[in-house]
């Protein structure tokens, strides 16, 4: 059993959590590379869940959308869904938001990365 405080900024009342443990050896039910979600208990000092190794472990967690909101633009909601539950018994749960917002500088970093091979290879090519 793992249990954990919760992050800073969060609560029992105020989001949900979400477990991801990534299996890195075979068992009798699980591959090596295979991901369970463990189910999480919410407590009044953090969550707890259980596994069964501690092979790499992630922790997500999402806002709880206000009691009383049918999920109208106006009043908090977001078109209908919310983050970390499902809005019908075929969806699964939205991935929760990991505030990784630099993919731009990624593509910026592979742009510059492929014109310095450009230019290199233009180089060579009007040196000989």
């Amino acid at each position: 059993m793992v249990k954990l405080e919760y992050p800073e900024g969060t609560g029992k009342g105020t989001h949900n959590f979400v477990v991801a443990h990534m299996i890195t050896i075979d068992t009798k039910s699980l591959k090596a590379g295979e991901i369970e979600f463990p189910a999480v208990t919410k407590t009044d000092s953090g969550i707890e869940f259980k596994v069964n190794s501690l092979s790499p472990i992630a922790l997500g967690w999402s806002g709880i959308q206000p009691a009383g909101g049918n999920g109208d633009k106006g009043d908090g909601g977001n078109g209908g869904s919310s983050n970390g539950s499902s809005t019908g018994n075929n969806k699964k749960p939205a991935a929760p938001k990991t505030g990784d917002s630099n993919i731009i500088l990624l593509y910026v970093l592979f742009m510059m990365s492929g014109a310095a091979g450009i230019i290199c290879t233009m180089k060579r090519r009007t040196m000989r």
